[in-house]
């Protein structure tokens, strides 16, 4: 059991310091899981504040930087961005000198203008507050947004004194539609592997599964965030960590897929098929999945086959792919000449030479320019991505699911991956993200991610985050939002201190939540907020209000220590038994989650009083699933998990999940929170009871799994 010590820790927080941490969103206290206020220390608040640019090591320089800060917002005519909701009367004021004339206009995505709206307010106050006037007086002209605007990305145009300034308007729509009611698959897709895959779930073994979950009456199959790790030869096994949050991982490309592979000659298709063969003989076997063989041959595979078709200079004049590379334009060529470059100097850009760690560099362009081979080789890669991602899509749909692949979007990204290298004003330094003490972990969980800066992203008008959603809505049917708190907040620990000494930073949700409604809207997406954890009580309701589902886990359905029966869930959620970050249903009823954070040294508490709260809470579900007629007293663990899972498929919620693991009775975990390398996080292949590997043929070639999802309810029984 592992101790914390804040006895010598300063929690009084002076007056000047909390309306600077204030001014920035940086909380000084917060509510925990666990219903207490837990306030934050004063040396907290001012690493936090440091890590935004903002000096509050002294009295003097927190009242300069609260000036500052004031007079920064006057410095600007207009704000940034405005995010409204269609329809909604909203504002948008223009900041001008008292004899200034001024006019303004909206110019809408389509090009239509809306000149002249109406003036609701003139008043010049100065700038008293910032204790230094500027020399004149200035005020703010208040118009009405123009009635009648549609939903989208608008340009808003001032005219002072004959000087144009722009910014962006964004209008949202009000809610997403609600989606039909379903119930679908939940799978990690590295792990589920058929006998064709090179030793690693891919695409293809997407599709087989969409296919056979859309025959047993299944809406969607919803997956692991697959977004692209560093290119080498060790990869990140967590799909939570990509260095991207925009472009794919070509370790879910299949091979035999590919047209190169198709029209290659026959000694390079023996060639690759004895790369396939052998990653086939050696992980299809092993107790945990080793992405870096799979990887080795697959690469080398695409390598050959790409050399194959565009030459050893690859000039080729391929019309289809030069129009992605154009479409996709300079992110993806971002992205392919960071992935060059990380196969030569290693995953670290840090480590990298001076004149290759900011991508604005001349000498990267020099380096792009003689690695010219590898960084369209990574385009084309990505090329195929999209395509084969699109085709399992296409296929779901077709097979008969209402919305297909569910993607999900993780809460960060790389330190030192491609998009913190490409635009690194925008992320934070010297902090991470994680989260306070909770049931996941008693202890906190530092994720090493990287947060966005919040005024650096409405600085931006949100451009960043716009292209983010679009990158992954365009994929499928809709998407997960892993910690959809962070569009909320995000606990920030600066760098050197423990998960617990870590705060609150505030965002804009509104503006969030509206664009995301907006993206998904006009990909004709359902949303999904992952928001367990430490959530505040007005969480549920803006999602509600916005059409975006929330998610509820049946363990995790508790009120003040007492169980939520199913019927009394909410309905606009997923909902499902169990999830990544604790062990498949059978494994959990079995406390196998204990017995890894005992052997980890992750409790806080005596290991015999977090058994004894486990088996209360294992028996009042198991009494409900009784009382529903489900289940007898003396029933096998197995049939446990089939009682608990109808419990999920009978609750109102609009969407239910069944996951793979239990439908095929696995009881390992597929993450430890608060673990890096000290379990196999991410590493477990889908297996039976007895830990022996499982695969996609043996689910559809067997009875048993049509029969569990008979007796869930999920597939009607054929009487006889």
């Amino acid at each position: 059991m592992r101790a914390i010590d804040l006895s010598p820790l300063d929690y009084e927080i002076a007056p000047d310091l909390a309306a600077l941490a204030a001014e920035y969103g940086v909380a000084t206290s917060y509510v925990g899981q666990d219903h207490n206020v837990h306030l934050v220390t004063s040396e907290t608040v001012r690493k936090v504040l440091a890590t935004l640019d903002v000096d509050a090591t002294s009295n003097e320089s927190i009242a300069l930087a609260l000036a500052e800060s004031y007079r920064a917002r006057w410095r600007r005519v207009l704000p940034p961005v405005t995010v409204t909701r269609v329809g909604t009367p909203a504002t948008i004021a223009a900041r001008v000198r008292a004899d200034a004339r001024v006019a303004l206009k909206v110019r809408t995505e389509n090009g239509v203008d809306f000149a002249n709206p109406k003036v609701l307010q003139t008043w010049a106050p100065g700038l008293e507050r910032s204790g230094e006037p500027l020399a004149g007086s200035l005020g703010e002209v208040v118009f009405a947004v123009p009635a009648g605007l549609p939903i989208g990305w608008h340009h808003v145009i001032a005219d002072v004194d004959g000087v144009s300034t722009e910014s962006t308007l964004v209008v949202t729509p009000v809610s997403l539609p609600t989606p039909h009611r379903g119930w679908g698959l939940t799978a990690q897709l590295y792990s589920t592997r058929s006998r064709e895959s090179w030793g690693v779930g891919d695409l293809a073994d997407l599709t087989r599964l969409a296919q056979w979950g859309a025959d047993k009456g299944a809406d969607f199959v919803a997956i692991n965030p697959i977004f692209a790790p560093a290119p080498t030869q060790s990869r990140e096994p967590s799909p939570y960590m990509p260095i991207t949050r925009r472009f794919l991982d070509p370790l879910y490309l299949r091979i035999e897929d590919l047209p190169e592979y198709q029209d290659a000659n026959s000694d390079l298709r023996e060639t690759i098929d004895a790369l396939a063969r052998e990653v086939r003989d050696s992980d299809l076997k092993a107790a945990l999945l080793d992405r870096d063989e799979s990887w080795s041959a697959k690469s080398q595979a695409l390598w050959d086959l790409y050399a194959g078709t565009f030459g050893a200079t690859a000039q080729s004049d391929d019309s289809e792919l030069t129009e992605y590379i154009r479409t996709e334009g300079s992110d993806l060529r971002s992205f392919a000449i960071w992935c060059s470059c990380a196969e030569i100097y290693g995953r670290d850009s840090a480590r990298w030479p001076d004149d290759l760690r900011v991508a604005a560099l001349d000498a990267v362009n020099e380096f792009a320019e003689l690695h010219n081979v590898r960084v369209r080789f990574h385009m084309w890669m990505q090329w195929r991505l999209a395509g084969q991602i699109e085709a399992a899509q296409i296929a779901a749909r077709a097979a008969g699911m209402c919305i297909g692949i569910i993607h999900d979007l993780p809460v960060g990204v790389d330190p030192n991956g491609v998009d913190v290298w490409t635009d690194r004003s925008l992320f934070a330094q010297g902090v991470s993200v994680g989260a306070p003490p909770d049931l996941f972990n008693q202890v906190g969980q530092d994720w090493s991610l990287p947060p966005w800066r919040p005024r650096a992203l409405e600085e931006r008008a949100y451009q960043p985050f716009r292209a983010m959603l679009r990158a992954v809505l365009r994929r499928g049917g809709g998407v997960r939002i892993d910690h959809v708190l962070a569009m909320f907040r995000l606990w920030w620990i600066p760098t050197g201190s423990s998960p617990h000494e870590g705060t609150y930073v505030q965002y804009d949700h509104e503006a969030m939540l509206g664009i995301i409604a907006l993206e998904a809207l006009r990909a004709g997406a359902v949303v999904i907020g992952e928001d367990m954890g430490t959530v505040q009580k007005t969480v549920a309701d803006d999602l509600h209000e916005r059409g975006l589902l929330g998610t509820s886990v049946l363990w995790f359905e508790r009120k003040s220590g007492v169980i939520r029966p199913p019927d009394r869930w909410r309905a606009d959620v997923l909902a499902c038994a169990t999830v990544h970050d604790v062990p498949p249903t059978a494994g959990f009823i079995e406390g196998e989650h204990i017995r890894l954070r005992t052997a980890l040294g992750l409790l806080t508490e005596p290991v015999e009083a977090v058994y004894a709260k486990h088996r209360r809470l294992v028996n009042g579900w198991l009494s409900i699933a009784r009382d529903k007629g489900l289940l007898d007293q003396e029933a096998t663990v197995n049939e446990q998990v089939e009682a608990l899972n109808a419990l999920v498929l009978g609750s109102p919620s609009v969407l239910r999940g069944v996951a793979l693991t239990d439908i095929v009775g696995e009881r390992r975990a597929q993450n430890q929170p608060g673990t890096y390398r000290e379990y196999a996080n991410w590493c477990i292949p889908l297996g039976d009871a007895n830990g022996n590997p499982v695969f996609l043929e043996d689910i559809f070639g067997s009875t048993a799994a049509g029969d569990f999802l008979i007796a869930i309810g999920a597939v009607p029984r054929i009487p006889t």
